[in-house]
């Protein structure tokens, strides 16, 4: 039946044989347009090409003058065409619409590959064969010409079943991030694997191929395969530190970080023992690993913040070296007293009480993201903005957190919390990294008690502050001021019981 076909596209009338083919194959790729997935429609634009070619040139030898030679000869041409276009119309009937569309699969591209080199090949033997020419002849009349193809494609066909092999067991997928070394230095988002090779992206943006044979003999590590992903920082601390202090402070610069999964929580492990201290790794979880060095990098900054607070070195510090002036905490006294001057309840103390409370103050520093203080925490710290910017965060019942206030330098918070013991009202967290001078409670004892009439000026300003907070709720002005003199009655009475009891 094939070989009536082909006699009569080679011998028939070239006209009739060129609009019925044509018009067949269009109305086959129209039928598919209509039943494949928008992003796979595409894929018609070679097999409607080849028709047209196909057609156009059969037309062509048709109305050429009659040379009967060079017509038998060219007719070869617009028949292979014909056919390799059908073959892609299978093709995509197949895979397009069969597999993805109707039983929602979707085959790997190696086999897709495969299926159109092999109806490639049987549309030339096809036609070589109807031509006259006998294909089993090409491949028998040399034996030395089959060794040397045998050689020549032995890595080709190697990389070819490797592929084939990879794709039914399915070690990854399109997507996936693997990693194909031990070392880790060569991991990447596989973007295609076909016959030959795996395409592979890097988190630089560098595109790496992989050779399908190496992926099969190499032991492939995926990333992706589970929501999952355990990462880790190491640091090496000197032995002079408590470990299990150093897990406590460790643990605090991985709160808040974007990107780091809360459950499983983090944890710290105390990894081994070094020349220069002992050396601890941070361990935790992310979901999306494309940001795994943009996370670990967020860590090893929240890390230098919170050992410089907690004044713990770094085993590798060398020694004598000192912190860039504009980096060093300001902690020394002339800055300490000038930041507390400009406080507003503090500003009219006697210039002794002031030296008090900078002598008792110090200087911490945070990242950006890291939270300073938290809503519904007890603290009896001060904080005062010496440069950067702080975002104070309230939450609602419904559990949202919106920003209520931006705080500059000069700005203040955590006043009420230490003054009365009350809960934090809110929460902030350092948008910039920052510097705060952080006043306690116990130099605010001393100041108090040398100072006893600055107990009800303090409490006259965070009653002005609560009754401005009335005013900001829409309260009327005879509502307002009599909860002035309640608010300063209560701050009164809260700082002297927290205080001075």
């Amino acid at each position: 039946m094939l070989e009536r076909v082909i006699e009569i596209l080679l011998h028939g009338e070239g006209v009739m044989n060129g609009f019925v083919l044509l018009g067949v194959g269009l109305l086959i790729a129209v039928v598919l347009r209509a039943l494949v997935a928008h992003g796979h429609r595409t894929r018609l634009r070679t097999p409607i090409a080849l028709l047209l070619s196909g057609a156009s040139l059969m037309l062509l030898i048709e109305w050429m003058p009659p040379r009967p030679r060079l017509q038998s000869w060219l007719g070869v041409v617009p028949v292979a065409l014909l056919l390799l276009a059908f073959g892609r119309l299978v093709s995509i009937a197949i895979f397009d619409w069969l597999l993805t569309r109707r039983l929602q699969t979707d085959a790997p591209r190696i086999v897709r590959d495969i299926f159109d080199i092999l109806f490639t090949g049987l549309a030339l033997l096809i036609t070589l064969g109807a031509f006259g020419v006998e294909p089993s002849s090409l491949l028998t009349t040399s034996a030395v010409v089959t060794a040397v193809l045998g050689l020549s494609l032995q890595d080709t066909l190697g990389n070819l079943f490797a592929g084939l092999a990879l794709q039914f067991q399915r070690p990854f997928d399109v997507g996936d991030w693997i990693q194909v070394d031990k070392e880790g230095l060569q991991v990447g988002q596989v973007l295609e694997i076909n016959w030959r090779a795996t395409r592979l992206t890097t988190g630089d943006s560098q595109e790496l191929t992989v050779p399908n044979s190496l992926l099969a003999r190499s032991v492939i590590l995926n990333h992706s395969r589970f929501d999952l992903v355990n990462r880790g920082v190491r640091i090496t601390l000197p032995y002079e530190l408590p470990t299990q202090r150093v897990h406590e402070v460790l643990l605090r610069a991985a709160q808040e970080v974007d990107g780091i999964l809360k459950q499983p929580p983090p944890k710290v492990l105390t990894q081994g023992f070094a020349d220069l201290g002992v050396t601890y790794d941070l361990r935790f979880y992310i979901a999306d690993f494309s940001r795994r060095s943009s996370i670990e990098a967020m860590v090893r900054d929240r890390i230098w913040y919170v050992l410089q607070r907690y004044k713990l070195p770094f085993a590798t510090l060398p020694r004598g070296s000192v912190l860039p002036s504009e980096l060093a905490p300001g902690s020394d006294q002339p800055t300490r007293v000038a930041a507390i001057r400009k406080v507003d309840f503090l500003r009219d103390l006697p210039e002794q009480a002031i030296e008090t409370l900078a002598a008792g103050a110090h200087s911490e520093l945070y990242a950006p993201g890291e939270m300073v203080v938290r809503q519904g925490d007890t603290g009896e710290e001060l904080y005062l903005c010496l440069r950067g910017e702080l975002q104070v965060l309230h939450q609602v019942e419904s559990g949202e957190q919106h920003e209520v206030a931006r705080l500059t330098a000069g700005g203040l918070f955590g006043e009420i919390a230490q003054l009365t013991g009350q809960a934090r009202a809110a929460s902030v967290r350092a948008a910039t990294p920052c510097e705060l001078l952080v006043v306690g409670k116990r130099a605010f004892v001393q100041v108090l008690k040398d100072n006893p009439a600055l107990a009800e000026h303090i409490s006259e300003r965070l009653a002005e502050r609560r009754s401005a907070l009335d005013a900001l709720e829409r309260a009327s002005p005879e509502v307002t001021q009599a909860n002035l003199a309640n608010h300063k009655r209560q701050f009164l009475q809260r700082i002297r019981e927290f205080f001075l009891s």
